[in-house]
């Protein structure tokens, strides 16, 4: 460690003439003159405030930034370092937070970390960050994000390394907390309330109002930027949008404006139904509960399902303030709506066309199957947020859950009969093979316990 007096010097920020900062070993903080043009900064205080945003980064944001460090004095440039680790490792799982395990097909643009730094803390931190990326040093900020966070496992070929960055944020999160409680509160008061007012929020650029631009996804956009359900869908339906959900238990909700319609999901709404289904589901078909899992197994069986049938295409997530997907809305017939016999035996078909070609949905409610009227052999599937690779007992539970869900709410048993019918017909075997599994009392889960719904499905699935 360098000799901390060797470390005395004086900063004056990239455009601003008259602010001086001050770092200094053996001082307290403070600030001289009316117009706060010299604010002294203790090194020790400076090292707390990189290593666990004891004054909530006031110190290190402003002092540091995000960005290369120039000057000669060693352990400045250590802290520098220490505070870009942390940065790096905390955006990093903040994004993984967001996204879950959609971010192992992102690419991430290295700027996304001092960009996405900027547009969360705000105010002075994000516009002296701000002009870093619009001016000459762009390039070698882009360079330095790239090195240290290929450096630290969490980049590999522009890929996330997604099990590097939930193992290091996890650590890294319990290391920030414990320097939370050892928070110096005076500081946090006094030293905030210098920096804070220096700069203007005028100041601050565009590009820091949505980093989630620098994210690039197989499909789609991911935006940081706050949205409600309309504001989001009117990408694609325009001015005067109105989204409603189509049921009172749907949480995908159809939205409609001038130039056209589409569907936005919200993972949050009605998150709890989720509950007594994963305790309700056997073990190896264990429904998905929390809104990051669901929106990100979704994510991912839209697009692999489109090799074999029509899904909605997904042109945007958005997770402010709550997760979202917008997409194509599919017009056609959900077989849940419709009394027409051929409507159902279309979304029996494309149940076994999926199973045979291994995959389960985990939840094939009948009104998830959009029937077109034009081509009527296969249907569209427009939920997927319960999919998962085909097994028999995952297979099994789906005809239960395509059987007793209509019977629950009351739909004709004919048109539920006809549906598994067709299933039968399109592949006798793999039928066969489910009802053998019920017959042993494996695959029904909590369905057991819904007693005459229970009952009739049984008779409908085994005879």
């Amino acid at each position: 460690m360098a000799d901390d007096h060797a470390c005395d010097a004086e900063v004056i920020p990239e455009g601003f003439d008259k602010l001086k900062l001050r770092v200094c070993s053996d001082c307290l903080p403070k600030i001289l003159g009316r117009a706060r043009t010299l604010i002294e900064v203790p090194l020790s205080l400076l090292r707390a405030d990189a290593a666990y945003s004891i004054l909530g980064e006031t110190a290190a944001g402003f002092l540091l930034g995000i960005y290369a460090v120039e000057g000669e004095c060693p352990a400045i440039r250590e802290v520098a370092e220490t505070y870009r680790r942390r940065v790096i490792i905390e955006e990093f799982y903040q994004l993984y937070s967001w996204l879950g395990g959609i971010l192992r097909d992102a690419r991430v643009s290295p700027l996304y970390i001092p960009a996405v730094r900027a547009w969360r803390i705000g105010g002075h931190v994000s516009s002296i960050i701000s002009r870093q990326l619009h001016g000459s040093t762009r390039e070698e900020l882009e360079e330095t994000y790239h090195e240290a966070a290929v450096s630290l496992g969490l980049l590999r070929d522009g890929k996330v390394n997604v099990r590097a960055v939930r193992t290091q944020g996890r650590a890294e999160s319990e290391s920030y907390r414990r320097g939370l409680e050892a928070a110096w509160s005076v500081y946090r008061k006094t030293l905030g309330q210098f920096l804070g007012p220096i700069v203007s929020d005028e100041q601050t650029h565009m590009l820091v109002e949505n980093p989630g631009l620098l994210v690039e996804l197989p499909e789609g956009s991911f935006t940081l930027e706050k949205h409600t359900p309309e504001t989001l869908s009117s990408q694609i339906t325009g001015d005067g949008t109105l989204c409603r959900p189509p049921s009172p238990l749907s949480s995908s909700l159809a939205c409609r404006g001038e130039d056209g319609r589409a569907v936005v999901k919200i993972y949050g709404r009605l998150a709890v139904k989720w509950l007594p289904a994963a305790i309700a589901s056997p073990r190896e078909a264990r429904y998905l509960v929390t809104p990051r899992a669901r929106m990100a197994n979704e994510y991912y069986w839209l697009r692999r399902l489109r090799k074999a049938v029509a899904t909605p295409r997904i042109h945007a997530l958005a997770v402010n303030p709550s997760r979202m997907m917008l997409r194509d809305y599919i017009p056609g017939v959900p077989a849940f709506d419709s009394e027409e016999k051929r409507h159902w035996e279309t979304a029996g078909r494309t149940l076994a066309f999926l199973h045979k070609h291994g995959v389960a949905l985990g939840d094939p409610n009948p009104g998830n199957f959009i029937v077109d009227e034009e081509n009527p052999d296969y249907s569209a599937i427009v939920d997927a947020e319960q999919a998962r690779p085909y097994a028999p007992v995952a297979g099994a539970w789906d005809l239960v859950v395509f059987t007793v869900y209509p019977l629950l709410f009351g739909k004709d048993r004919s048109l539920v009969e006809s549906a598994v019918e067709a299933y039968r017909l399109e592949d006798p075997e793999l039928y066969r093979r489910h009802t053998e599994i019920l017959s042993q009392g494996i695959g029904w889960g909590g369905v057991k316990l819904l007693g005459p719904v229970y009952l009739q499905a049984k008779r409908i699935l085994l005879g």
